[in-house]
């Protein structure tokens, strides 16, 4: 019982701000995510609302729009 209480007055259960850090990152980018995809399942289902699932909104396509893109390796 006393190594027990020992151990916890040590701080075993103590941990790094990197990981407070690292959580709260998670939850920030679970929350934008979840926020685009709420956007878009409450508009109607274009081009545009697809587009707002995967890219921000500065780099959205207008619909009907003739892009070209060349992948340089």
């Amino acid at each position: 019982m006393k190594d027990r209480d020992n151990a916890a007055i040590a701080g075993d259960g103590i941990q790094m701000p990197e990981v407070f850090v690292s959580n709260y990152m998670k939850q920030q980018r679970n929350f934008i995510k979840y926020r685009r995809q709420k956007k878009c399942i409450e508009k109607a289902e274009t081009g545009e609302a697809k587009q707002s699932l995967v890219l921000p909104k500065d780099q959205h396509v207008k619909v009907n729009t003739l892009i070209m893109a060349a992948r340089i390796k």
